[in-house]
């Protein structure tokens, strides 16, 4: 169970922080306890009510600075391996991002920016569906990072590119 207060990763929703904990009957149901969760990077004041111990949901503490130097660490030591075939890819990269994993999040933008790179200069162009997917992984991350290392959201870009050439 989480502290109110903890900033978690909900699915593909984000950085959200445990606002409560409430016990509400919906439906007609016996009553049942739900994190109030806000989140972090949305221009909003709405609330998500997500069921407590649900295990069809993606919810986890956000990564520690340790963990996000570790992963910094571990995908700067890999070689990338482009799927060639498209349908393969897409499904890798939905299971990425449905994994919750900044690790995998971390790959799949470093295969898609790879990718493109090769591409310059020559017919060879990324899909606008591996480019999508990419943008999402990114947010996700990025919104991670950035409140694991306690840093602005648009200084992560920055400090990624500054890690990951060292």
């Amino acid at each position: 169970m989480f502290e109110i207060g903890d900033f978690l990763m909900y699915g593909k929703t984000g950085v959200c922080q445990l606002k409560g904990i409430s016990k509400e009957a919906v439906l007609d149901k016996k009553e049942a306890a739900y994190y109030v969760l806000q989140p972090v990077f949305k221009n909003c004041s709405a609330v998500l009510k997500v069921p407590v111990g649900n295990e069809k949901v993606n919810i986890r503490p956000v990564a520690s600075r340790d963990q996000i130097l570790a992963y910094l660490e571990e995908i700067a030591s890999t070689e990338p391996v482009w799927n060639d075939n498209d349908r393969s890819r897409f499904a890798e990269y939905n299971e990425s991002l449905c994994s919750g994993s900044c690790l995998e999040w971390l790959d799949l933008i470093r295969q898609v920016y790879l990718k493109k790179k090769q591409g310059i200069g020559t017919n060879k162009k990324v899909s606008p569906r591996d480019i999508g997917i990419s943008k999402e992984a990114k947010r996700l991350l990025h919104e991670e990072l950035a409140v694991s290392l306690d840093i602005p959201l648009e200084d992560v870009e920055k400090y990624l590119k500054q890690k990951l050439s060292q």
